[in-house]
């Protein structure tokens, strides 16, 4: 489980030129929170 955070994380900062740092992408990306509380 923990690897697939860390693969959505990577997706995510690959894809979005303005993710700046993991800690926005955690509390700011709905889409990452939508995933996270699914699994």
């Amino acid at each position: 489980m923990l690897s697939a955070l860390i693969a959505d994380f990577r997706i995510i900062f690959e894809r979005d030129p303005a993710a700046r740092n993991w800690l926005e992408v955690l509390f700011c990306y709905p889409g990452l929170q939508a995933l996270l509380f699914h699994r």
